[in-house]
């Protein structure tokens, strides 16, 4: 017994060395086996490793079954089935923090029209987009509002301060477009836009810009210098 107990130790040993050294070249079935090492202090995870996957089809499929599904397996206790569905968890959320840390950044002007030309494709009907970001610039949310109106389309205030109370972003980013050749904003863009400017202060939140777009050519609030004009104008901060 003694010396089962210490050819598995042995094993698990080499496993590890394996691990640190070259993580990649490990096998589905040698991961989770040096996974369950974590609640199978002594026993040798080396044939469950290989049923879990059998039945479940893929380490992917183990990590994401749930806690009923694992109890049936013979084996697998209530110490191991809450120690896998832990780690499950554990790689959705670090999946979604890569893919969250993966987000488009409106780090400048030129990267903002670039990414916001790409909500316009339909110059029919006007259209408003609002781009919620964090304090590195990256996206965290987007809204959008279409219309059936040629030359007018209207924001839901209510739903644009229900999103930023959520997701409290940092800074935000605005843009519509014109369904004429020419870009340059009405009267009513400009009240619309400080209006806007001030739920987002009331938010806390900094607006970048307010870009409008036409077929083939854009304007821009901030590098006209216009929006600091009408943050001036209404007592912004």
């Amino acid at each position: 017994m003694a010396e089962k107990q210490d050819l598995h130790m042995g094993h698990r040993e080499r496993m590890q060395n394996k691990l640190f050294a070259s993580p990649e070249s490990l096998e589905e079935h040698e991961i989770l086996e040096i996974l369950l090492y974590g609640c199978i202090p002594r026993q040798d995870t080396n044939p469950l490793a290989h049923k879990l996957l059998q039945i479940f089809g893929s380490l992917r499929g183990v990590l994401s079954a749930s806690i009923a599904d694992l109890l049936q397996i013979n084996g697998v206790g209530k110490k191991v089935a809450d120690h896998i569905r832990v780690m499950g968890k554990l790689s959705e959320i670090i999946g979604k923090n890569i893919a969250y840390d993966s987000r488009v950044a409106y780090s400048n002007s030129n990267k903002s029209v670039e990414l916001l030309r790409n909500y316009f494709t339909d110059f029919a009907h006007e259209k408003f987009v609002i781009v919620l970001l964090d304090k590195d610039r990256k996206q965290i949310y987007e809204l959008e509002f279409k219309s059936s109106y040629a030359n007018k389309v209207f924001a839901d205030n209510s739903e644009i301060a229900y999103a930023m109370a959520i997701h409290k972003p940092c800074f935000a980013i605005m843009a519509h477009n014109h369904t004429g050749s020419n870009p340059s904003p009405s009267d009513i863009d400009d009240i619309s836009t400080a209006k806007l400017l001030k739920l987002c202060e009331l938010h806390g939140v900094a607006v970048s810009d307010h870009i409008i777009f036409t077929e083939n050519n854009y304007y821009s609030y901030f590098e006209s210098g216009v929006l600091d004009n009408l943050k001036d104008a209404y007592g912004f901060n």
